[in-house]
């Protein structure tokens, strides 16, 4: 397991903040659909992975972002599949 911080509000639709920490299980083979954890040509991001008819694309959860769409000769790096998010709500005074 690995526990990774967000930077942005690509997958609020998934109900992943800005400043969560995503738990990420690496044993876990990604499957169409699932979150996941990667690296792109060298850029690290969260997003949901779509496959089908030999296509991969890398879908964010907030429509203010666009897919990636990875083409012949891409490096896609998968770290792990999402199966946790950790919020800290702040200290009230």
């Amino acid at each position: 397991m690995l526990a990774l911080s967000t930077e942005e509000n690509r997958m609020i639709g998934a109900s992943i903040e800005e400043g969560d920490k995503v738990i990420v299980d690496r044993a876990l083979t990604p499957k169409s659909r699932d979150i996941i954890v990667a690296v792109v040509d060298g850029e690290y991001t969260i997003k949901r992975l779509y496959k089908y008819r030999g296509r991969v694309e890398l879908r964010p959860e907030n429509p203010n972002y666009p897919s990636i769409v990875l083409k012949d000769g891409a490096d896609l790096q998968t770290w792990g599949v999402v199966v946790g998010v950790v919020r800290r709500y702040p200290a009230r005074g």
